[in-house]
């Protein structure tokens, strides 16, 4: 009777080992097939300067225009028109979505600095930056840069996540009206 007790024992053991083994194994082929997705999805992004876009592995990105202004102060600026599809998961401002997407920055005597935003801009509108984007939802927008015109030219670094740069897009500051 021990021996049975025993050998059933060694039995069910062996059953629960092997099923916990496979379930790893199983886990392993998820995380192998997960990564291998985020792969694909970060080398398909990049600017496509044909179309003006940029597309990301959670928000794309279209420049539709470029302009220069001046705002209510008498400031020299810079109103990038755009449209984004969001791709994420869930819901944001377009004002997050678009900064946590795109660096820009102006080139001055060989150095790059950082543009700031201004808000003192009245005349072009609603920005819809507030508006809330949803999962597959596309809204269109504008953000406005004080820039100085004496720069040679825009850069704009596109982030697919919020540290690394994955593109580019540069424009010389004399080609905008």
């Amino acid at each position: 009777m021990k021996k049975l007790l025993c050998l059933g024992l060694t039995i069910a053991s062996v059953t629960v080992l092997a099923a916990c083994g496979s379930e790893t194994a199983r886990g392993i082929q998820t995380s192998s097939q997960s990564s291998t997705h985020k792969t694909e999805r970060k080398s398909s992004a990049g600017w496509n300067s044909n179309i003006q876009t940029y597309t990301g592995s959670s928000v794309d990105l279209k420049i539709d225009n470029l302009e220069k202004a001046t705002d209510a102060e008498g400031k020299s600026t810079l109103v990038l028109h755009f449209t984004l599809t969001d791709k994420s998961a869930g819901e944001q401002t377009l004002q997050f979505l678009y900064q946590g997407m795109i660096d820009a920055y102006q080139e001055k005597d060989g150095a790059l600095q950082r543009l700031a935003f201004n808000a003192a801009s009245s005349d072009q509108g609603e920005s819809h930056l507030q508006d809330v984007v949803k999962d597959g939802q596309t809204l269109s927008g504008y953000y406005v840069y004080t820039i100085d015109e004496t720069a040679s030219k825009l850069v704009f670094d596109f982030r697919d996540s919020y540290m690394q740069t994955s593109d580019k897009f540069e424009v010389p500051l004399s080609e905008l009206s």
